[in-house]
C-alpha cells in the first residue's frame, strides 16, 4: 500500500524538488527558504534511491515471481505483467525514469536557449517507452 502511495506522489515530489534545485540560490534569505532546499535535495536523492531500492528487490526475488503466493506482495509494482523475461520487468523502473526526466524538463527555466528540448525530450522518451513496449510485449 505504501508503494502505491509512493507512486501516486511521485510525480509531485519530483516536480517540487525539481523546481526548488533549480531556483536561483540569491532567494534564499530566510531560514525557511533554506531548509525548503535542504527539503528538496533530500527529496530528490529519496526520488532517485527508492524507485532504485525497489527495482533490486524485484530482481533479486526474480525467481520467486513464477510462485503464485509470493508474487501477491509485488503486485502494486509488477500487476499483470509476464514473469518469464527478467528484462519485462523494466516497467516500473521505466514509469519513474519517465516522470523524473519529465519532471526536470518542465522545472528547466523559460529563458533557457533550448527550451524546445522540452518537447523534443519528452516525445523520445514517450516513444523509447512504446518501442519498449512493442518489442519486449510484457503484459
Amino acid at each position: 500500500m505504501y508503494i502505491r502511495y509512493f507512486m501516486v506522489s511521485y510525480f509531485s515530489l519530483c516536480i517540487f524538488s525539481c523546481i526548488k534545485i533549480m531556483e536561483p540560490r540569491e532567494n534564499d534569505i530566510n531560514d525557511t527558504r533554506r531548509s525548503l532546499s535542504i527539503a528538496a535535495y533530500l527529496i530528490f536523492t529519496a526520488v532517485i534511491l527508492l524507485p532504485l531500492i525497489f527495482m533490486t528487490v524485484i530482481c533479486s526475488r526474480f525467481d520467486l515471481m513464477k510462485i503464485k503466493e509470493a508474487k501477491a506482495s509485488f503486485n502494486t509494482l509488477i500487476l499483470k505483467i509476464d514473469k518469464q523475461n527478467r528484462f519485462r520487468l523494466l516497467v516500473p523502473l521505466i514509469y519513474f525514469l519517465r516522470r523524473i526526466c519529465i519532471a526536470l524538463f518542465i522545472a528547466i527555466p523559460v529563458d533557457f536557449p533550448y527550451i524546445f528540448l522540452q518537447y523534443v525530450l519528452t516525445l523520445m522518451i514517450t516513444h523509447l517507452y512504446v518501442l519498449y513496449l512493442v518489442s519486449y510485449k510484457p503484459y
